[in-house]
Parts: structure tokens; sequence; C-alpha cells
């Protein structure tokens, strides 16, 4: 009987348990800003968030999170800051000195033109922590940046400050100094040299130069402290083989040892990183109409990825995975043992390719030649105490320049700094000119009153600059170490030990990110941050979590030059339709701060973000502009009820490279045949109804320099039944004696002309597919070619050893529309190997590339000429005639210029907190520079007082 009742008992409980759920559900939910979790969408991280290191896009929207720039901008890119803006600085101006002697000059000279950059930093910016942000956290950040011990996404160090090169080399010698970084990569490249040699020796003489039948095998086990550090262990018999043969020698006066073994380990930790990032780059890729049901994890795409399962020719003459593939029943908690199971099978027997040839080389060359600079400045280190362009406030005001380190020169000029009254004058780019009072310090180094000012100067003009000085400064009592700390005085040490690989290591190890942003990391429940907070507990490896930064709201002070004193500022409410501010109390400034509390990124890949959000993971996301999606939020009317959405163009554009470098392509008639077969309206097959629209030159439609009036392909699509565009461009490669033809079919070297068309990725479910795969369909049909239109998903790696011959990619852009990295032929960036500039400008093979050479000499010509200017529409100018260039060589045919979508619950989030604006003239645009959540720290739930 009591079992019975017991029975009965447990029903009931049940029955309510089963009931309840749908109960609540019948209540709409209500959200606190003070309690609930804003959530946002966000494709998996490499887990890299501390900002001097993240490379990743999503990494460094993690670290974002709890950062506050330099400057801002608003939604046309223009530079802005002040109180009313979350910028360190308070003002800015940039001032270009033509010529010295003569003050009505507008001309760039030579070695004589300068640029100075002011900032004027708030003086009541604290961390998340409380600390101060001051000149000792923005000195640090620049110095990091700028040591040749730094190895991160940061290029900073390309800008010619005065100074620079004499400090990273610690030499005056202009000539030393351009030897002296050649001679710091040629070593690297001879220790890489030494260590494949080693390896290649071993093989042979140890293992009959067939290391598969010996069953060498590395085996790398990673560990994670509590810290978030990872921690690499490897067993290889190829290690302890070179350890043996090859022991490591000890650094002499004029020589750094080698360890030959230790450099392997290091070859071996940073393949297997790679290998991680590549499985977070094929996450979700299977996810399409044509390995959907063939490949069914992110587990079983990494290992497809890598060439585990092999592409079987089916039923229907396609290459596809088989069904039956070995890895079939391989879940994604297998992922560990997926990128273990690759390492093992590539190290070491694919060892010279990996240190040579996929993106662990460059990274190793990176390290090579910093560590080579820490062996050269450890014994010069001193000839040059810091960077001579970059200058502050406390050594302007110093009775003796010299007792600063200060050159006279870097001095501001008399209209703008005042030394008796120790005030400095800015004009900004509005023309608003404000005086501000410098900064007084008490005995402590504390600013007590007026502000910090550091001012840097470069070689004549350069006008994207701004944008690599425009850093989020880090606190140096949180990345620096004791000792550097200690010994700041922002005039010889600056919190960084110069030149020191180990000191850069162990800021690595600093894995949660710290700032003076919206927001700081956090456990879930928000309620442990700082140096108790666990990585484990802030990254959990599927969502990320944040809480409110309470010291947000000091980035909204300034100074009033009328009343001559220190505010505040708030938001003016009563203008919702502007951002209008207006002067409070620091109390009231402290509405400033995030409305809601608690921020999480909920990590999820791309081809599941939608439905993810439908299904109430998340409250807002970025998911891919495809019809089907805006279609369902168009016309689903349960989805139409509880989501809005906008769409915006994409920062970068779509293209198919052609690499003149590679044979079969070295003569440009070859290359201009093919880009007559490129039908570029079949792009828009795949972004139907808007999501994208066609250009024609090599730079994003959104940019000011993009040339206006454009209506046609600079090679039009060839739609004329005898393809005789095609053919009068194969005819005139015959006419260079490049290629032969027997009237029907065109011989490169005797045979048909053989090429391979790359689509990146693993699936055809690409924008480029369809138009590669008609481009090769009328090459072989009517020209006897032999094209093969393929999918790899090494392309990108392949892209970066310029390997490929014809390919489908996309770019990034950025906000200054310069082309040096891209097509100057003195760039040091690996793009200019995509288009065989290596080939081109080898001077044995002038004859062959004549015309390319005359092409690349003008194009950088006007590159050279633009950087000298700072008008746009003098700039716009050159670059469209630097663009006409770019299609004269018919290396880079643009595509599309996409859209991005943006998607969030309306039912969750206030619309009206968010940017979603159409209307150009508004500020509340959604623009390519400003999306919807740009002032996050405004963003509230519905329904909120």
């Amino acid at each position: 009987m009591k079992k019975l009742r017991l029975t009965r008992l447990l029903a009931v409980i049940l029955a309510l348990i089963m009931v309840l759920p749908l109960f609540a559900a019948c209540k709409k939910k209500t959200y606190d800003n003070e309690k609930d979790q804003l959530v946002v969408g966000l494709e998996e991280p490499d887990g890299v968030f501390n900002s001097f290191f993240a490379t990743s896009g999503n990494d460094t929207t993690v670290a974002g999170t709890v950062a506050a720039s330099m400057i801002s901008m608003d939604k046309n890119a223009k530079i802005v800051c002040g109180p009313e803006y979350p910028s360190v600085a308070l003002d800015f101006m940039s001032k270009v000195t033509y010529d010295p002697n003569n003050p009505n000059s507008t001309t760039v000279q030579d070695g004589v033109t300068y640029t100075d950059y002011y900032f004027v930093l708030k003086n009541k910016v604290k961390f998340s922590d409380g600390t101060p942000l001051t000149m000792k956290d923005v000195l640090f950040t620049y110095y990091v940046y700028l040591d040749t011990s730094y190895i991160g996404s940061s290029t900073m160090y390309s800008t010619d400050i005065i100074g620079l090169q004499a400090y990273r080399t610690q030499t005056e010698d202009e000539n030393a100094q351009e030897n002296l970084d050649n001679q710091m990569m040629q070593s690297a490249v001879q220790r890489r040299s030494a260590l494949v040699e080693a390896y290649k020796d071993i093989k042979l003489n140890d293992y009959n130069d067939n290391l598969t039948a010996a069953g060498l095998k590395d085996e790398m086990t990673v560990t994670v402290d509590a810290d978030g550090v990872r921690h690499y262990s490897l067993k290889s018999a190829m290690r302890d083989k070179i350890r043996e043969q090859y022991p490591a020698t000890e650094d002499t006066e004029y020589e750094k040892g080698l360890d030959l073994a230790a450099d392997y380990e290091y070859v071996a930790q940073t393949f297997y990183e790679e290998l991680e990032t590549d499985y977070s780059n094929n996450m979700g890729a299977w996810d399409t109409d044509d390995l959907r049901d063939l490949i069914l994890n992110d587990t079983q795409m990494f290992l497809y990825a890598e060439g585990f399962i092999q592409d079987e020719l089916n039923d229907q003459g396609q290459w596809r995975p088989s069904k039956d593939h070995q890895y079939r029943d391989w879940t994604d908690d297998r992922k560990d043992e997926a990128i273990r199971m690759v390492f093992t099978n590539k190290m070491p027997v694919e060892f010279e390719s990996i240190v040579t040839e996929w993106a662990t080389a460059m990274t190793v060359l990176e390290q090579f030649k910093a560590e080579a600079y820490t062996f050269y400045l450890d014994a010069n280190k001193g000839n040059v105490p810091n960077i001579k362009g970059i200058t502050w406030n406390k050594q302007w005001l110093a009775d003796d320049p010299a007792s600063v380190y200060l050159d006279t020169d870097m001095l501001p000029d008399s209209e703008i700094l005042n030394k008796e009254a120790k005030t400095i004058t800015i004009t900004n780019d509005n023309g608003v000119t404000t005086t501000y009072p410098l900064a007084e310090y008490d005995a402590n180094g504390n600013v007590v009153s007026g502000y910090e000012v550091i001012k840097i100067r470069i070689n004549e003009v350069d006008p994207k600059a701004v944008y690599n000085f425009s850093i989020s400064p880090m606190p140096m009592h949180i990345y620096s170490q004791q000792e550097q700390i200690n010994e700041w005085d922002g005039l010889t040490n600056f919190g960084v030990k110069m030149g020191d690989v180990n000191f850069m290591a162990d800021m690595r190890k600093i894995t949660i990110p710290v700032g003076a942003g919206v927001y700081q990391a956090s456990n879930a429940a928000g309620t442990v941050t700082g140096s108790a907070l666990k990585y484990e507990d802030f990254y959990t490896g599927s969502s990320v979590y944040f809480v409110r930064n309470e010291y947000f709201y000091t980035l909204f002070s300034g100074w009033d030059p009328a009343t001559q004193t220190e505010i505040y500022k708030k938001r003016d409410m009563s203008k919702p339709d502007e951002f209008a501010y207006v002067t409070c109390s620091e109390e009231d400034a402290k509405s400033n701060n995030a409305k809601i509390k608690r921020y999480h990124y909920y990590v999820i890949n791309s081809m599941k973000m939608y439905s993810s959000l439908l299904a109430g993971s998340m409250h807002y996301a970025a998911p891919s502009a495809k019809q089907d999606t805006i279609n369902d939020l168009n016309t689903n009317k349960k989805v139409r009820k509880e989501f809005d959405y906008i769409t915006v163009d994409n920062l970068g554009y779509g293209y198919i490279g052609i690499n003149a470098g590679q044979k079969g392509l070295e003569n440009v008639h070859v290359r201009r045949a093919i880009a007559h077969a490129i039908d570029l309206d079949l792009f828009l097959n795949y972004y139907p109804g808007g999501l994208a629209s066609i250009i024609y030159r090599g730079m994003s439609s959104v940019s000011w320099a993009y040339p206006e009036g454009l209506t046609e392909a600079y090679y039009p699509y060839d739609k004329t039944e005898t393809k005789s565009k095609i053919k009068s461009e194969l005819d005139l490669a015959v006419a260079d004696n490049y290629l032969t033809t027997d009237g029907d079919t065109y011989y490169y070297g005797g045979k048909p002309l053989k090429l391979t068309f790359t689509i990146s990725g693993d699936t055809q479910d690409h924008p480029a597919y369809q138009v590669l795969y008609n481009a090769a369909e009328i090459l072989n049909n009517n020209f006897g070619t032999d094209i093969t239109v393929k999918t790899d998903i090494s392309a990108l790696r392949k892209l970066a050893t310029g390997s490929l011959q014809v390919w489908a990619a996309a770019w990034s852009s950025t906000v200054d529309p310069d082309m040096y990295q891209v097509w100057h032929k003195d760039s040091k960036a690996t793009s200019v190997w995509n288009w065989g500039y290596r080939e081109i400008l080898n001077d044995s093979n002038a004859n062959l590339f004549s015309f390319e050479r005359g092409v690349i000499d003008t194009l950088s010509d006007y590159i050279e000429e633009a950087r000298t200017m700072l008008e746009q529409n003098a700039r716009a100018v050159i670059y469209e005639m630097a663009l006409e260039q770019v299609m004269e060589l018919c290396v880079e045919i643009p595509t599309y210029q996409r859209k991005n979508l943006y998607v969030f619950n309306k039912n969750v989030i206030d619309a009206d907190t968010l940017l979603t604006s159409e209307d150009p003239n508004s500020v509340q645009q959604v623009t390519p520079y400003q999306d919807p959540m740009s002032r996050v720290w405004e963003v509230s739930f519905v329904n909120q007082d």
C-alpha cells in the first residue's frame, strides 16, 4: 500500500513538473537589465584573448569587448573624440610641416616634410579594476607594439616614425638599420635551414629515407592550467635523435648558439596550434547541400579537410566522400583525438613541408628573427634610449632637454606649446581650437590636474598612420612584469624589456583581457572578476562571459574651456534621434555605464547561427546573408513576430586571382582570355535579392576611393558565339611565342594549356564555384584547354606561399584605401606573392615579364603619390589611375560586394536602443563602420523603466 501511494505521489509530482513549463511558456518572459544576460552569437574563437596577440576576428571581438581605443570613428569612419565619445583621447590634432624653413610650402619634400600627431589624454579614465589609465599605459602599449620581439597582428612598426628604426636596431646609421633587419631575417632562414638539414640527415642515415616504413610518429599532449595557459609535451624519436646527434651549442660573443632539438619542439607546437586553428576554421563547413549527408559534424569535416576522408566518384559522376567512410561514427566529442591523429600522421613524416610551406613556416621564421634580434640587442642595448619621434608633456617642460632624452627638434612649435604657461593648444579636424593645461604631478608621479599629451612624429605624410596609432591602451600593471613596472620613467624605460622574447612569451600567458571598455571579463554569474577570475570560468568553450565595467563612465570626461573646469557628460535623452550630451556631475555620468549588466557571447558555428537564434539560444547574431534566411525573416509569420533584421554592405569584396608567376599564366594575354570567360552575373545567382552587387575595380565599393560611374567589367564577359574576345587574346599569346595552336587547341610547352581553378574550402557551395566552372567549360570546350575546377581546404595556406594558379577569394578592407601592402613592388607582405611578384621582379625574368614590370612600376608610383596626400578627393583621382593599372596587369578580377546581415529578437532587445536606421542623414544609420551594436552600452532589454 505504501508502495502504491508512493507511486501515485511520484506521478503527481511528475505531472506538475511537466505542466509547469507549459504555464511558464504561456506567460511572456520579462527581462531585467540588472539580472538577465544579453546573449550574442559568436563563431568559435581560438581562445587567444590577449589584446596584444589576438589574431582571429572572433578573438579580437572578445578582446575588444573590454577595450577602449584612443580615438573613435563615426558612421562614415571619420575620427572623433572628446567627452561625448568613449575614447581615451580627449582631443586630437594632426599637423603637416612641409618645409620648416618655408611655412607657406604645401608640397611634400623627401627628407624634409614631417607630420605630427597629438593625442590629449582624458585625465579621469580608469581601467575596470579602478586603476587610472595614464601616459604610462599609453607609452607601454606603443613600445610593446614597436619592439623587435613583438610577434602579433599589429604592423605599427611599419609606420615611418622618426627614430623608430634607430631604436629597434640601436644604431643611428640608416644603412646599418636596413642591413641589420635583413641580417636578422637571414639568420632566421639559416637557422631553419640547419634544422631541416639535420632532419633530412637523420631521416636518410638512420631511417633509410623512409620514416613511414620506420613507423616514426610524434605524439603531442596538451594541458591547460587554471589561468588558461596551454602547456605542450612532445614525445618524439626524431627530436631525441636531433638532440643526440646535434647537441645544443652555447652562445658566443658574436654568434647565437643553436638548440635544434628545442627548435624542433617549437615547430611541433606551432604546427599543433595551426591544426587547432584549422579545426575552428572548418566548423560548420559541412552543412551544405553537397556534404551534409556525407560529413556529419565538425570533427569529420576537419578530417576531410586534412585528407583523412577521401573523395570518391559517385553514381552522378561527382567527387564526394563516401557515405561509408571509416570515420562515419566519429562525433565532435573526439575533436582532440582527431587533431592528435592528424598531428601524429604528419609529424615527423611531413616535417620539411610543414616548416617551409604551412602557415607554421612564417610563424617560425618570425620567432627566429625576433630571437636573433634579442641576441643582438643584448650586446648593443643602450645606444639609442628611446624612439626619437615619440615625446610627451613631461619631456617638453623640462629645463634641460638632454636630461629627459629629448631632441629639441622634437619639441612642439611655439604656437602649440606655451612652456611658460604650461599649456598646449590643439586645433582638431573640425577646426575647433582648444587650449589645455598640461599635467601636474604629485611626488609619486600621479596626475593631480591638467592633461597628459603625447606627440608622434613621422617622416613625410601617411594618411593611414593615425589608424595605426589608435591603439587600445593596455594596463601596464597587468601585462608587464614588476621589474619593468618599477623601472618605468617614460624616458628610457617604458615597462617593456626591450628586444626580449622571454618577456613577450610571459606576456602571452595573460589570457583574460583587461581594459577600460564597456564590459569586463567575469564568470557566468557576473560575480567574479579581476585576478580572482579563472580562465575556464570566463571562457567555457561554449560561452564567454562579461559583466558591466562600473568605471566605463570615466571615458565621458573632459575639459570646458569656457569655465576652465574639468567636466563629465551624459547623453541628453530629450533628443533621442541625436547623439547629444550635456554637462553633468560625476554621479550622473554613471548613467553612461552599460544599461545591461551582464553580457554573454554564445559560441556557435556559422551554419547554426540562424537556427540557434530562432531557437532562443541568443538574442542577437550576424548569420550569413542568404536569400533563404531573408525570405524566412520576411514571410514566416512566427519569425516576424519575434525577430527583426537589417542588412548593410560588407567592408570588403570578392575577387578571382590569377598568379602571373605560374607556368601557363606568365603572358598577360592568357590571363585576359581567362578574364573574358568570367561571367560576373553568375555571382548574383548565389546572392539574389540584392544581397550582393557586381564591382568593377579591386576595391570595396563602400570606400570613398572607389571610382564612381562604373557600369561594365574591364574585361567584359565574352557572350559571342565564336568567343572572339577570348580567341583574340589567345592568338596574341601565340603571336608572343608563348602559346602555340593548331587552330582548335592552344598549347603551352607542347601540351594543351593545363590549369587549376581553385575554390577555397571543401564544398561547391561557394559564390564563385559556378563562375569558375562556367569559365573552365568555355575554355575547355572551345579552345582545347585542360582546366580543372577543384575545392581545396588548404587554399588560403597555399595563397600565403603563392602556389595557386587561379582562385576565388575575398579581401576584407581597412578604413584607409592605401594599396601599398597588396600592390606595391617593395611590399614585404606575402599577398604580392599571390600575383607572382617574386617571379616578375626577378631580374633573370626581365624579358619574360617586361610588360608586367612596367605596369608594376607605374602602379607603385601612383601608390607612392597617393601616400603624399591627405585630401580625399585628390587621393581618389590617383587611386582611380592605380586601379586601372591593376586591371591592366590582369592578376585580379574584382567580382562582388556582398551584404552583412544582423538579426535580433525584438521581444527581448529594445529596438530603439540599437542603431537600425537606413537614413543616410541619421547619426544612427547602420554602415560598414557602424553596426547595430556599436553603442552597446546603450542597448537595453524591452520594457525597462
